[in-house]
């Protein structure tokens, strides 16, 4: 699983140790082996490159399989866990997957693989186990086990972000939804895919986004109507999020103003200032496991023995 790093144009490898890191192997030695760690968050999506379907966890036969167009909900959430300069695959119900396409519930030599990035044709990454095969999607169903010992199109994976997907409850008690239409309304009392949104962070407009089931982003529209039809593109589909103190926030739109919900549901910006009308609940649904990550690092223990919290780890 370790890459030597060879410089194009000179021919030579790059390595050394601590402060002392130079191109000047001929050939690789110890030194010139570097453990390769992704730098992306370690819950992400993947999409099977031949398949074009993202993996999620099927709970009825206990296994991962590629069958969705758009990853929605827990069970579209695969965490990479870093082992020993290897990665172990885990389902949203922290099931680790072995190369038999078998969860089992810890780490072992069989549900460890190492970490292949290709070009060419198909880019993508690979991931072979313990018996030089890699994981692919098979049959019908595209389960994901390790099959063959060769990459093609159907070895090849990408990882995306796993955006937090959430609820939203206004002050009313009911889920603002889309079931009715492009109009977003909360008068829901159960959950589905309609009242479920993808909250996506602008860092340019510093500002949020909500995604839809249908792709598309709630929008501020004519008379400071809030509607499902916006894309990722539009400033009037960025919303900034004002926490307050008890667990509640404040959406404020593209306008300025504040989303209320009126006696119907109906969502509309229309407020200067935050009453009871304002208030919302936003739960988070796809994260049975948190990772929290900020500017310096992965947040964790210092170390076993001390419960002191540190937020630099890697």
């Amino acid at each position: 699983g370790k890459w030597a790093i060879r410089n194009f144009k000179t021919g030579y490898y790059f390595g050394g140790a601590e402060d002392m890191l130079k191109v000047y192997e001929k050939a690789p030695t110890p030194t010139e082996y570097w453990t390769v760690r992704l730098g992306v968050h370690p819950q992400v999506s993947i999409r099977n490159v031949n398949r074009k379907r993202y993996a999620r966890f099927e709970p009825e036969n206990q296994r991962i399989q590629f069958d969705e167009l758009t990853p929605w909900g827990s069970d579209a959430l695969i965490t990479l866990e870093f082992r020993d300069g290897k990665y172990a695959v885990k389902a949203c119900n922290n099931t680790y997957l072995k190369s038999d396409g078998t969860l089992v519930g810890g780490p072992s030599a069989e549900t460890l693989y190492t970490l292949e990035i290709r070009s060419g044709q198909y880019s993508g990454m690979a991931l072979k186990d313990n018996k030089a095969k890699y994981l692919t999607a098979v049959g019908q169903d595209a389960v994901m086990q390790a099959r063959n010992k060769a990459v093609t199109k159907d070895e090849l994976f990408t990882l995306e972000d796993s955006h937090p997907q959430v609820f939203i409850t206004a002050h009313n008690g009911k889920m603002v939804s889309i079931k009715q239409g492009i109009d977003l309304t909360a008068n829901q009392d159960e959950l589905s895919d309609r009242e479920t949104f993808q909250a996506e962070y602008d860092r340019q407009g510093e500002a949020w986004r909500f995604r839809t089931t249908d792709n598309k982003y709630w929008s501020l529209e004519a008379a400071s109507g809030i509607q499902g039809v916006g894309n990722n593109r539009s400033a009037t589909t960025l919303f900034n999020i004002d926490w307050l103190e008890d667990g509640a926030i404040n959406l404020r739109a593209s306008n300025g103003r504040y989303l209320m919900a009126r006696m119907n549901g109906s969502l509309y910006a229309v407020s200067d200032a935050p009453t009871d009308k304002e208030r919302f609940y936003i739960t988070i649904i796809n994260r049975p496991i948190l990772v929290l990550k900020c500017d310096f690092g992965f947040i964790g223990f210092k170390s076993p023995s001390n419960p002191r919290i540190e937020c630099n780890k890697a």
